[in-house]
């Protein structure tokens, strides 16, 4: 028990001042319990570090915050079970973690400051709450978390949601406090189809409102239902909140002590007011049948608050919502849903499935119907490459038994020089079954054979064996088109390449020569897995590009061998970060290289760096490489640019090194420009090399690029 001797948690305060590059290596945390049954009470615990600590019982013992920029300060992570909070205030800004990790936690009447990643998994009774960012939830955990008579104030933006990653939200009997009567509320940022939040009395400026408004089916209104007594309840004229039913779990835990009135209650209504799940789930809540060869099997369960499994027995009712009626045949047996396909068009059809009880619990899965999967085609005439010399490209031509179908032959393009073609290196692939008829030759094909690979199938059939066609002879310069590059990375060859060769991408995973400040494994080097193509998260949700998986994600383009004088580079650049902020944490950044030497890791970059001046804006400058070793070129400008999307514009001409981004964002947060003009003499090199370099962590925290131009001058 850590209790403080007032009824003022203002006057008792466990103070910190340490974050994320304030004092601290890393993500500071202040405290970490291990063990059940802890409990706090009428105290603070602060991490002063972006707060400024006010003690109102002697104010000299009050300090300013140490930055006012937001980085990451985390109070108490918890290992155990029964952890209670009554009448504490939790003050922080970015990852406050308010005793979290508990498997069950009460919050009683405190206090909680916080921005993104930061509440903990727990019930929150007369709670009151300072959102000082759009995500107080990182995620929640199982049966989620729940609000009981709370009071939100939103200091942020124009949207508002509860977690980051989704997740299970109760709010009952709640108030949402906003100077901007306008604010969207919701549960995350992207709900799936299968995400069931509840809500009972929810308002914004004293007006009901329904959470996630514009996806109602996703919301459950608890209002009038059985399910209600799981939150609260009446008797005798008063409203009691039934933390009981929510933590008693199997050892019968009543940190309110309501028991006995809850027990009242039960022999007054002739009605059980415990021992109610508050969780309904399919297992699997995503799922897929095939018309004519396999069902999709889905299984409801129940949960009670805290992750206890119920095996009461009950009548669940299915509906599917949406119009795919007739592609489908639902059987349901002992709370087992069958769903057998009916999908007799070419087309896969998606069904949500919803299943309820009249308590008012509701689950619902995604299953995808899909059309039977036909035979692979068989080729009516094998591949041939056939050189188009007005486009200066090749055209891979071939016939397949189609059937009336779509053609989705994965094509796969490769450049070799050994006859055998033993050293084939991929440069061009099919993806999303758009099969790559075309080649368009460049500079860097000159010196090669080009092979193709067809693997012949259709919209529904499986993938046939495949047929390579080979130029019979190298490429040669006047069968090129430019030395340029333009890509959005649709066709861009995800696979293992850590070879540094003229022509040809390198992706890699890269650990700096300079890197003294920040932890890193140095032996890493997974080049598999370092790109993805794929869309994005959070602010590039919508957005389908190449995406680093990892830090130290490196791309580098090396040209063919020779001098090179001007040069430019355009990137179109996605952060999923909303803030500005771009990357996870104070000291990672993105590079990219211009003039450079990919062997020797020696020419210029612009670097855009997330620092401790900010947490809503980056600094853009330009850098100088020197066999890996770097030095700042230029001063640091200081912008919000870096922000979904983001158009950045590097050039060299005649040494002079220009750079201009600028995005089409609305800014948010600190008072700093959305574009960036930088312009600098550079120390004259004939390399001309490309590329990037990402040190953030993947997920939320990674950036999607989705157009990128090379051009080099004559």
């Amino acid at each position: 028990k850590i209790i403080g001797l007032t009824n003022d948690p203002r006057n008792v305060v466990l103070a910190c001042n340490r974050g994320q590059s304030l004092g601290a290596k890393g993500n500071f945390t202040m405290f970490s319990f291990k063990g059940n049954d802890l409990v706090f009470a009428n105290l603070t615990i602060g991490n002063y570090c972006n707060v400024d600590l006010d003690f109102p019982l002697k104010s000299s013992l009050s300090r300013p915050k140490r930055s006012s920029t937001v980085v990451q300060a985390q109070l108490a992570f918890v290992e155990g079970d029964r952890i209670e909070a009554h009448n504490c205030h939790f003050l922080s800004r970015l990852n406050t973690c308010n005793l979290s990790g508990g498997k069950r936690t009460l919050f009683d009447r405190c206090h909680v400051e916080c921005t993104d990643d930061a509440l903990a998994t727990g019930v929150y009774l007369n709670c009151t709450f300072g959102f000082y960012s759009s995500k107080p939830f990182g995620g929640t955990r199982g049966t989620g978390s729940v609000m009981l008579n709370c009071d939100f104030d939103v200091r942020q933006g124009e949207r508002q949601y509860f977690t980051k990653v989704q997740g299970q939200v109760a709010v009952v009997n709640s108030r949402y406090h906003s100077k901007n009567q306008n604010i969207y509320i919701g549960w995350n940022q992207n709900p799936t189809d299968n995400f069931r939040g509840y809500q009972s009395n929810v308002t914004l400026n004293g007006q009901p409102i329904i959470i996630n408004a514009d996806k109602p089916e996703i919301t459950v209104d608890m209002t009038g239902k059985r399910i209600l007594d799981a939150y609260c309840f009446e008797y005798q004229g008063k409203i009691y909140y039934n933390t009981y039913n929510l933590l008693c779990g199997d050892d019968d835990w009543d940190p309110m002590g309501i028991k006995e009135i809850v027990r009242a209650a039960e022999k007054e209504r002739v009605i059980s007011l415990t021992g109610i799940a508050t969780q309904m789930l399919f297992q699997p809540a995503v799922a897929s049948t095939e018309t004519s060869v396999s069902d999709a099997k889905l299984q409801v369960i129940y949960n009670r608050f805290g992750n206890f499994p119920d095996k009461t027995a009950r009548n669940a009712e299915y509906k599917a919502l949406g119009e795919e009626k007739n592609y489908y045949y639902l059987d349901v047996k002992k709370n087992v849903a069958t769903v057998s396909g009916r999908n007799f068009s070419n087309d896969a059809k998606r069904l949500i499935l919803q299943a309820s009880i009249h308590e008012g619990l509701e689950a619902a899965a995604v299953v995808d119907v899909l059309p039977k999967t036909k035979a692979a085609p068989e080729f009516i005439t094998l591949p041939t490459i056939k050189e188009n010399s007005a486009d200066k490209s090749l055209n891979v031509n071939y016939q397949i038994e189609l059937l009336s179908q779509s053609d989705n032959s994965i094509i796969t393009w490769y450049r070799f020089k050994d006859k055998t073609a033993s050293d084939t290196i991929a440069v061009k692939v099919s993806r999303n079954g758009n099969p790559e008829l075309q080649y368009p030759l460049t500079q860097n094909d000159v010196g090669y054979y080009i092979a193709v690979k067809v693997e012949p199938r259709h919209k529904n059939s499986l993938t046939g064996e495949s047929k390579f066609a080979f130029t019979n002879k190298t490429i040669t310069a006047r069968q090129v088109k430019t030395q340029n590059i333009s890509t959005d990375f649709h066709d861009f060859p995800i696979l293992p390449q850590d070879k540094i060769l003229a022509g040809f991408w390198t992706l890699d995973v890269y650990s700096p020569v300079d890197n003294t400040d920040y932890e890193w494994n140095k032996n890493r080097r997974n080049t598999a897995n370092s790109w993805i193509y794929g869309k994005g998260a959070d602010g590039a949700a919508a957005i389908s590009g190449l995406i680093p998986l990892v830090k130290g994600s490196r791309l580098l383009f090396t040209p063919v061998e020779k001098k090179y004088d001007d040069m430019r580079i355009y990137l179109q650049a996605n952060p999923c970060k909303t803030a500005a902020q771009g990357f996870g944490m104070a000291g990672q950044y993105l590079d990219i290289f211009i003039k450079f030497d990919n062997q020797t890791m020696s020419g210029y970059a612009l670097r855009i760096i997330r620092t401790t001046k900010s947490a809503r804006a980056v600094d853009f400058l330009i850098i100088k490489y020197e066999n890996g070793q770097v030095t700042p070129v230029t001063e640091p400008v200081t912008t919000t640019a870096f922000l979904t999307a983001c158009k950045i514009n590097i050039e060299v001409q005649k040494d002079i090194l220009r750079v201009h981004a600028e995005t089409t964002a609305n800014k948010e947060g600190d008072d700093y420009p959305n574009t960036v003009n930088i312009q600098t003499i550079i120390s004259h090199n004939t390399f001309g090399g490309a590329g990037l370099f990402f040190t953030s962590s993947g997920g939320t925290n990674s950036t999607v690029f989705d157009k990128m131009e090379i051009e080099w001058g004559k």
